[in-house]
């Protein structure tokens, strides 16, 4: 099995350096970047894709906790890493992540984006789970989950983030909530 799928991985690497779809604006989206979607297959990869990437590499890691190889996808355009996707063993693309800031959502959000920044673009949600064991609050654009680490807070957002786990509300979050350094993770902690 593992022979048929490391013969699979190589005729997709053979297609990803020949075939090509047209160019369009790409975005960040809930289900992955363009047209590669978690939940996908790798044979459904294209070589090319004018305006997003322009070659595709793989590496393999091993997932301990899965037992199991992953696969992962680097695209890149014009020598420029631009995002990655894991795939299983068995070919289906579970995750996609961004590797540039020139990849964002449709709002206009990116992976370490300063939070000062984020927290003022339209359409941000906040999203309060006092029973999580970690971040009870988190964020959403562009219906995709944003994570900014409960540290990351000044101390008029900290009042507001303790506020918020003790009434379940949602608090209004302003750009000075947050210190200089704080980024958010787009698509939130994996």
């Amino acid at each position: 099995m593992k022979k048929l799928l490391s013969t699979l991985l190589v005729a997709v690497v053979m297609l990803l350096q020949s075939a090509t779809l047209s160019a369009q604006n790409y975005y960040i989206e809930a289900d992955g970047i363009g047209p590669i979607k978690v939940g996908g297959h790798v044979s459904n990869i294209a070589g090319v894709v004018d305006g997003l990437y322009d070659v595709g590499t793989i590496t393999t890691e091993y997932d301990e906790f899965e037992d199991e190889n992953i696969y992962i996808f680097t695209f890149k355009l014009n020598g420029k890493e631009r995002f990655q996707a894991r795939v299983t063993e068995s070919g289906e693309i579970f995750y996609v992540q961004a590797l540039t800031n020139e990849l964002r959502t449709k709002s206009g959000a990116y992976d370490q984006m300063p939070a000062k920044q984020f927290i003022q673009l339209p359409g941000v949600k906040v999203v309060v789970n006092p029973y999580a064991d970690y971040n009870q609050i988190s964020f959403e654009i562009d219906g995709i989950p944003v994570s900014i680490d409960e540290y990351s807070y000044t101390s008029a957002g900290q009042a507001k983030y303790n506020a918020a786990i003790k009434s379940g509300r949602a608090p209004q979050f302003v750009a000075s909530d947050f210190n200089d350094n704080s980024t958010i993770v787009l698509g939130g902690f994996m």
